[in-house]
């Protein structure tokens, strides 16, 4: 996060993505290294949060979160790619 609010975002923007990071993410990812996290097995994440009656919109917000984590890590060379490119969206009906 420190490099997101290096960027100067919003109080509110920066509370946003806090928490969409600790409500949907952190416990199901906090303890996985990034290498570790598959395609299939985050797209059976982002199935289940639909399954739990989260609305689209928040589980593409979630998607959109990790995206973003996921390129820093490339960024800064954590990881060599961004394994979660291909989330295929076409499973999440529209409400």
């Amino acid at each position: 996060m420190a490099n997101f609010k290096l960027k100067k975002y919003s109080k509110d923007t920066i509370r946003h993505k806090e928490n969409i990071y600790k409500k949907h993410l952190k416990e199901e990812f906090d303890d996985i290294l990034l290498t570790k996290i598959t395609l299939n097995d985050y797209e059976h994440y982002l199935a289940s949060k639909i399954e739990q009656g989260y609305s689209r919109g928040t589980v593409l917000t979630t998607q959109q979160s990790m995206k973003a984590i996921m390129n820093v890590a490339v960024k800064h060379e954590k990881i060599s790619k961004n394994r979660l490119l291909n989330v295929v969206y076409l499973r999440l009906k529209k409400a």
